[in-house]
């Protein structure tokens, strides 16, 4: 059919229908206008390409599309013949669409925080990415209803125009089963509604357009359509003010596809990701599926006519042509292929159409000289074009058809989708968005326990790498879902107050002694009795306020202690002072711990005093714990000479982490420990501890350190479920990757060691470093222009860049930079 009367046929004296189907049965069947038939669409499974973790990963991805491809292959009956003209009739039509249009971010509606998401992000585009794969379904009129239901399926056809549904149900089982064997999803109506009107965002699919010659003006709303009919009318689209509810689209054919021997996993290979980031909104590939031993037949008589031919020139004594011999060649090198028996089908007569998102001018400059493909302006066909990508269109627009190699589709990029975490459910926090394809990127606490995986995770990232503010801000957004959290801060001088306060939160200062009283006594953790006082006892053993007396005072402490919870109390100091009040204790032994604890605050928050001071356990929301200006005095590795200060040290670190974590117990919170390279080397048995039975207390620890190496040294490696790694130093970096089972390719490690700048040079002004993971700036100015990116690695064994979105309210409150700390202080 010539492209003149396909445009007929789009516009001919019918009504336009606004969409090729008429109705979505509830098993996914799609009946489409009459002529145009009944489809099955399922919805092809998408993940990362670019972003894979692995080569592996990366070819993984595209196999249910090859896949499909191939069970459809084997649909297709060979009678009468293994070539082209003799069996090509019997080739299923099939239909590849992939859907690409942005959206505003909308979290879901039952999430904790959605309110203030959407105030946070409702502004942020992301991309609503879907890739259908249908197959024309074909009648079978004379089955199990007899020769007397095949007269009335005949007689339904002639008088209604249209084939009874239950035609079709023979060959929809048939199709369903190789589609799902292959690993095919069911599509959603929300799928189905996205790809029926992709070109209006998903909304109507009958909005107003006015086709120009190499465009199309879409009008969302019909006010804008009216505004530009009695405003606008006689100016150029391009000279058209910037509006709401109105957009361009310009639709192009695929000419060629030449990816000669171009590796499956390189970009050239990878045609498909080209257009989208070049801005595709549709990508739509119909064709005819053959199967490979046809193709190799059809490549078997194309070598028989090249040798022909050279010969002949032979006789003739005529010289060889050099790209006859080369053609011979190829098709050699094709046919052995197809000989080993892994050559895929062949998509034949494709017609490959691309809808842009915006007008283009000039489709030449658009992909760059190294794409493989070439880009026609489908000039006078716009409406005819946009027709053909429709879900059940029969009308073809596109004058270039291609045979191509299933596999040339499979690998193009086309299911690519970069995407990381977890499900947005039990007050998963939104971490940021991918930075690839715009995906929201949620990280839930509980996902790793739930799937029986270890819940530790690590943030690795750089002085000045937003490593403090990300902690802060997924903090909060678990605290607003009543997710309890303990942050436990052991940097002098360290202040994160006015953010926690802002978040509802608690802070504990252990600089001050009324602050920090029994914060992390071992009576209060909320364990039976029996555990509590050994571990207590255990505790000023090894603080030893008694100095060389400590031997003589070990069994009478655990016996003071024992009477002491026996009798009411609720800390380690109101334990020791009831039983020497009733006689139990011996003085100088009471007196030495409770002098202690009334002039060291550290040493006070393990042995509190003051029955009625909140208990770590009872607090909700966001508890900060600070060793504000009381530095913690931490021995070097291996000392054996150590002084009570360090004593108390290393056993705050010890309690820190077991504290922390036994208050959350069963609460289903989360432990967050800054500068943990603190805890993994003073309290790292404990934190080896928690990693083995964190997943049974219901409790998930995340360790924010920059001295990566640590964990690795600490050996609790082995226990981490997934995290994130921000801009490190080099060795870090490459620390961090092997961590997190992370190849540390030279690519990888060349971002995560950028700078935020470059330029510079002589007077020039230092410009965004886009390559960097850093946050980066307006030059010259403090305004974010993109946020840190991190690698964000999640317990499904994937790892994406995110961009760490944080919301303007909470960053003014909570920056550690120095220029927004004091401004705040100005206030």
């Amino acid at each position: 059919m010539s492209a003149k009367a396909r445009i007929d046929q789009f516009e001919g004296t019918e009504p336009v229908w606004p969409t090729a189907m008429r109705t979505r049965l509830r098993d996914g069947r799609l009946v489409g206008r009459p002529g145009a038939g009944v489809w099955l669409y399922r919805r092809v499974p998408m993940s990362a390409v670019q972003d894979a973790k692995t080569m592996s990963k990366m070819l993984a991805a595209s196999e249910p599309l090859l896949s499909a491809y191939e069970a459809v292959s084997a649909l297709t009956p060979i009678r009468g013949g293994n070539r082209r003209a003799m069996v090509k009739a019997n080739y299923r039509n099939v239909h590849l669409l992939l859907v690409n249009v942005p959206t505003w971010f909308e979290p879901p509606r039952e999430h904790p925080c959605a309110g203030d998401l959407r105030d946070d992000y409702g502004q942020d585009s992301v991309d609503r990415r879907v890739l259908l794969f249908g197959v024309r379904l074909r009648d079978q009129v004379v089955g199990k209803a007899g020769l007397r239901g095949a007269i009335d399926s005949v007689m339904e056809t002639l008088m209604t125009g249209g084939t009874p549904i239950e035609d079709f149900d023979e060959d929809f089982a048939r199709v369903d089963a190789a589609l799902t064997r292959a690993g095919l999803l069911t599509a959603s109506a929300s799928d189905i509604r996205m790809a029926n009107a992709w070109f209006n965002y998903g909304l109507a699919s009958d909005p107003v357009m006015r086709p120009e010659v190499d465009s199309i003006a879409v009008f969302s709303r019909p006010a804008m359509a009216r505004y530009a009919r009695d405003h606008l009318a006689d100016k150029p689209m391009a000279d058209w003010p910037k509006m709401d509810g109105f957009h361009t689209l310009s639709m192009a054919a695929v000419q060629d596809v030449e990816l000669d021997y171009s590796p499956s996993d390189s970009y050239r290979a990878q045609w498909a990701t080209q257009l989208v980031d070049a801005g595709a909104a549709v990508i739509s590939i119909r064709g005819m599926v053959e199967p490979a031993r046809i193709t190799r037949k059809e490549v078997e008589a194309q070598q028989k006519r090249y040798r022909e031919d050279i010969n002949e020139r032979a006789r003739n004594n005529k010289l060889d042509k050099d790209e006859q011999h080369q053609m011979l060649a190829e098709l050699e090198s094709i046919n052995a292929l197809y000989g080993t028996g892994k050559a895929p089908s062949t998509l034949v007569d494709a017609s490959i159409v691309v809808g842009l998102g915006q007008a283009v001018e000039d489709m030449e400059d658009l992909l760059g000289p190294g794409s493989p493909i070439r880009l026609n302006p489908m000039t006078n066909r716009q409406p005819a074009a946009l027709a053909e990508t429709w879900p059940c269109s029969n009308v073809r627009a596109n004058p270039h058809l291609l045979d191509l190699p299933t596999s040339t589709i499979a690998f193009s990029g086309v299911v690519a989708l970069s995407k990381v975490g977890d499900e947005p459910k039990n007050g998963a926090a939104l971490a940021g968005f991918t930075e690839r394809d715009r995906q929201p990127a949620w990280f839930n606490p509980r996902a790793a326990y739930e799937a029986d995986k270890s819940p530790t995770y690590l943030v690795a990232g750089a002085s000045g790498s937003g490593k403090s503010l990300m902690m802060l801000h997924l903090a909060d957004q678990f605290a607003r879902a009543d997710v309890p959290v303990v942050i436990v801060d052991p940097k002098l001088g360290s202040n994160h107050q006015d953010a926690v306060d802002n978040s509802g939160g608690q802070t504990i200062s252990l600089d001050e002694l009324l602050s920090a009283d029994g914060v992390f006594d071992p009576l209060r953790f909320g364990m039976s009795p029996d555990t509590a006082v050994d571990l207590a006892a255990s505790m000023l053993q090894q603080v030893n306020p008694w100095g060389d007396n400590r031997a003589n005072f070990e069994t009478p402490s655990n016996v003071a202690l024992a009477y002491g919870v026996e009798h009411g109390a609720t800390c380690t100091g109101q334990a020791l002072q009831i039983a020497l009040r009733d006689g139990v204790a011996p003085k100088e032994m009471v007196d030495s711990v409770i002098s202690l604890a009334e002039s060291n605050a550290q040493f006070r928050a393990m042995c509190g005093i003051n029955p009625t001071s909140r208990a770590l356990r009872l607090a909700h929301g966001i508890t900060y714990i600070r060793v504000g200006n009381a530095n913690l005095s931490l021995p070097e590795p291996g000392a054996t000479n150590i002084g009570l200060t360090q004593r108390i040290s290393i056993n705050l670190v010890r309690l820190m982490v077991s504290g922390s974590a036994m208050a959350l117990t069963g609460r289903h919170g989360v432990v967050m420990l800054d500068e943990a390279w603190v805890f993994l080397g003073a309290g790292n048995s404990e934190l080896e501890r928690l990693a083995r039975v964190a997943r049974s207390q219901s409790v998930s620890a995340m360790l924010f350190t920059q001295r990566v190496s640590d964990a690795t040294v600490a050996g609790i490696d082995e226990h981490i479920a997934g995290g994130f790694i921000l801009p490190l130093k080099r060795a870090e970096a490459i620390a961090a990757c092997e961590i997190l089972q992370l190849e540390p390719t030279p690519e990888r490690i060349r971002r995560i060691t950028a700078e935020a700048t470059i330029g510079g040079v002589g007077d020039g002004e230092l410009e965004p470093n886009w390559d960097s993971m850093r946050a980066l700036y307006e030059p010259g100015t403090r305004q974010v222009i993109r946020g840190s990116v991190a690698l964000y690695a999640d317990i499904h064994g994937r790892v994406v860049p995110v961009e760490v979105k944080i919301g303007a309210n909470f960053l003014s409150r909570a920056s550690t930079n120095y220029e927004d700390v004091a401004a705040r202080a100005r206030q």
